[in-house]
């Protein structure tokens, strides 16, 4: 049976913020861009993250802009990844991992799965399309809603892609067979490093925006039926309206490098069943969301408010708080306190701040980062002292302005700066 033990894992997200206007905004996830255009008349965010009574974890993708395919000269490309311009008009959720054999079993009081030995945390497999539409209308039977479905082909690969344009969400491919790949390795099991057989979810680092696996493990089924690309851009496409097979995408265990690349595509007939080809779930947004509430300086004084020192101390004489970049890399919550906490720059006594005094650094425009220039950090999502639950942390997101939270042991994409009360 499932385990009722869940760990809030990885959320590495983009959320939306809408000023009085509609208007087209950058949004910065691991130093990609998406072009994100919402409509809404009010600055709101939707719900970082869902779980429902399984468990089974969702993040929030704000609707944009991507080109899906791949360019002529990608690596091992195929004749049907033709590259075109897809706008996703609605935001969504999208499961931050392969549907387990726990949570199958939960639902459909069995599980066929050819790796079962590999237990709840695993992904199914060995699921037809078919078994995959049962599963999903008992689940919105059991949790009062028709809220979930498989995502169509082009939200799969928006999601998969996570703001990148690359290979893989973290990079290129660098081995199209099962050499070794140093950028796939980091993200995926595939025949190079999953020894014949899948592996428990979220082992490997997810994506920008908080997605496992989305390389490698299990192909994953996708709504679409099977069929060429359109020759032009399209706006929410949803496939073919009929066809013989049905589109799966991702890569798994078995696949080659190649195979596992975002814009790698695949067919097959919609009763088939493979022990490396599973599915995650896409989940309708709410419409409900929350307001958000962002502390920024005035325009006029913004700039002249803050002094910096040359031992790379900028003091803010608007809230009397001293300030300094943390180290050049990615770090976790744990290496970022340990790093404040022994900082001895100026006589010491620094701390990670908390999350309402980095909103006051907040300013739209302001520098590469939305912040003073001053402060010379390379990242957008910066950690703050605030804990939430036993493992997770909060941070400040400087590329949209807002607060969201991960887990403290996570370093993909997050920075650190220490603060202290001017001496």
């Amino acid at each position: 049976m499932y385990s009722n033990r869940v760990i809030i894992r990885t959320v590495l997200l983009l959320i939306v913020i809408v000023c009085a206007w509609p208007l087209t905004l950058s949004v910065h996830a691991a130093s990609q861009d998406v072009d994100v255009n919402d409509g809404t008349s009010s600055e709101t965010i939707k719900e970082i993250m869902f779980a429902n009574s399984l468990g089974m974890e969702f993040v929030y993708l704000p609707p944009g802009t991507f080109m899906m395919g791949s360019p002529p000269d990608e690596s091992s490309r195929d004749d049907d990844e033709k590259q075109h311009r897809v706008t996703l008009t609605t935001g969504f959720y999208m499961q931050t991992t392969e549907v387990t054999q726990g949570q199958w079993h939960a639902v459909m009081g069995y599980n066929h799965s050819g790796f079962s030995y590999c237990g709840d945390d695993c992904p199914v497999e060995n699921v037809s399309w078919h078994d995959v539409q049962s599963f999903i209308r008992k689940l919105n039977q059991r949790e009062g809603s028709g809220t979930y479905r498989l995502p169509t082909e082009a939200e799969w690969e928006y999601a998969a892609r996570a703001g990148s344009t690359t290979d893989f969400a973290n990079g290129d491919i660098s081995e199209t067979g099962c050499a070794y790949d140093s950028n796939l390795d980091a993200m995926g099991w595939y025949c190079g490093n999953a020894s014949k057989k899948t592996h428990p979810v979220a082992r490997k680092q997810p994506n920008a925006w908080g997605l496992y696996d989305m390389h490698g493990n299990v192909y994953e089924w996708c709504r679409d039926w099977s069929g060429n690309y359109p020759l032009n851009s399209v706006t929410d496409p949803t496939g073919p309206s009929t066809g013989s097979r049905r589109v799966f995408r991702g890569g798994s265990w078995l696949s080659l490098a190649e195979s596992c690349r975002s814009a790698d595509r695949n067919g097959i007939e919609p009763g088939s069943l493979k022990n490396r080809l599973g599915f995650r779930l896409w989940r309708k947004a709410s419409s409900d969301s929350k307001t958000v509430a962002i502390t920024s300086a005035p325009e006029a004084d913004y700039h002249s408010r803050y002094i910096a020192s040359d031992n790379g101390v900028v003091y803010d004489t608007n809230t009397g708080l001293e300030w300094i970049a943390g180290p050049n890399k990615p770090t976790d919550w744990y290496a970022a306190e340990s790093w404040a906490g022994k900082l001895t720059v100026a006589g010491g006594g620094w701390r990670l701040p908390a999350i309402n005094e980095l909103k006051t650094l907040y300013k739209k425009g302001a520098g590469q980062r939305n912040m003073t220039p001053l402060l010379k950090t390379p990242g957008w999502w910066i950690w703050s002292g605030e804990t939430k639950l036993s493992s997770g942390a909060w941070f400040f997101n400087f590329g949209t302005g807002s607060e969201h939270w991960n887990v403290q042991a996570n370093a993909m994409g997050l920075r650190c700066m220490a603060v202290r009360l001017r001496r």
